[in-house]
């Protein structure tokens, strides 16, 4: 296991990387508005989350539509396990909804084992 584990956490670590870059490249304009990224680190993997705002013409007349978009890359080493997932998020009015599913399908991954999986 610990040999395996040293390529998967390297190509978490990519992953991670190319994600960084593709939510930086992100530019705003006169209609849509993106925040800097803000990145977390969890017991299971990595998330990522940005804010973006949709502005209406007429600046003040309407509310901006506030949405975010989230990804995660989740690493559970075991014993005799390497789980690896990723969950994308998008749309959700709340980081803190996005994070709860992050955090559920990472304890649902954990307890996923090779029998539970049919086919």
């Amino acid at each position: 296991m610990a040999m395996l584990a040293k390529p998967y956490q390297t190509q978490l670590t990519q992953d991670i990387a190319s994600t960084r870059r593709s939510f930086n490249d992100r530019t705003s304009d006169a209609l849509t508005g993106y925040d800097t990224p803000k990145e977390t680190q969890y017991a299971w993997g990595w998330g990522i989350t940005q804010r973006t705002s949709h502005r209406y013409m007429g600046a003040g007349t309407a509310p901006d539509d506030i949405e975010y978009v989230c990804q995660y890359f989740g690493l559970i080493l075991s014993d005799t396990t390497v789980k690896r997932f990723k969950l994308s998020v998008n749309g959700v009015s709340s980081p803190s909804d996005a994070d709860r599913w992050a955090a559920t399908v990472a304890e649902k991954v954990a307890k996923t084992g090779v029998a539970d999986i049919q086919q």
